[in-house]
């Protein structure tokens, strides 16, 4: 099809197309379906007439419609308040059953901690080595220290352990086989020892 017929056969529809995006009083499912429409004819023109006007004039079009339907609302506040107001009530409210059942646990077991604590005060002790039980409150005395004086041209600082050792690789130029009956024969000689 020659770019003349193209232009005569859709000049009508694209005339149309173009008083109902300046009239904006169009109904949401004819608009689409006519950018739909213009849609396919741009791409047609796109292909057999790449470098006319017809091209850049239903890119245009395209490009009004797809604005006026995708454009933002400032309404970004509205939306915000919607959120706390609305969508974060309502999903906690669907998920109501799942948050229950987790404070109903988170308490049974935070009622069981606080009680065993008061009957047997050494009672972490027991799970967690004293070691860390006595660093974390050393660690708690010398925070409440801070706090009460602190002086900024000198600030604390904290000892760390330190800890010395040496780690030793031994490798030896023996095969498996012979590993194994070095080691059998001392199993021997001691079962036949005792």
């Amino acid at each position: 099809m020659k770019e003349a017929d193209f232009i005569n056969r859709n000049k009508e529809k694209w005339a149309q197309f173009s008083q109902l995006t300046d009239a904006q009083a169009s109904s949401p499912k004819v608009l689409s379906k006519q950018y739909i429409e213009l849609t396919e004819d741009l791409s047609h023109a796109q292909t057999y007439f790449e470098k006319r006007s017809v091209r850049v004039y239903l890119n245009d079009l395209a490009k009004k419609v797809y604005t006026s339907l995708h454009k933002q609302k400032a309404d970004n506040f509205r939306k915000f308040l919607d959120v706390w107001r609305i969508s974060l009530p309502l999903e906690i409210y669907r998920s109501r059953k799942n948050l229950m059942f987790s404070l109903v646990i988170f308490l049974i077991w935070g009622t069981i901690g606080f009680v065993t604590t008061q009957m047997y005060p050494d009672y972490a002790k027991t799970f967690l080595s004293s070691d860390y039980v006595g660093e974390t409150v050393e660690n708690i005395s010398m925070n409440l220290k801070k706090e009460e004086k602190e002086d900024p041209n000198n600030p604390p600082f904290f000892p760390a352990k330190q800890y010395d050792f040496i780690v030793q690789f031994v490798w030896q130029e023996k095969p498996l086989r012979l590993r194994i009956e070095e080691r059998q024969k001392k199993q021997d000689a001691a079962k036949a020892a005792a």
